[in-house]
């Protein structure tokens, strides 16, 4: 599933690992320390969104051959 920004979720957590790497990195600079968090938080609420999208969208299949969305069951 891609988004807005034409990426999928794994394609978003892997870019989060890169920055993560970066962050422990031990020449990195105050200043780009931030940008990398900005960055990962970035990442996070697209992949949240994408989530919780899903979560809407996810059905299942009730005794009665109806189906009923996740949540109500």
């Amino acid at each position: 599933m891609e988004n807005e920004t034409g990426l999928t979720i794994e394609e978003h957590f892997a870019e989060m690992e890169k920055l993560l790497e970066r962050l422990e990195e031990k020449d990195i600079s105050l200043e780009e320390s931030f940008r990398c968090y900005e960055a990962g938080m970035d990442h996070l609420r697209v992949c949240s969104r994408m989530i919780d999208e899903v979560d809407k969208k996810v059905q299942m299949l009730k005794e009665d051959g109806t189906f009923a969305d996740f949540n109500e069951v």
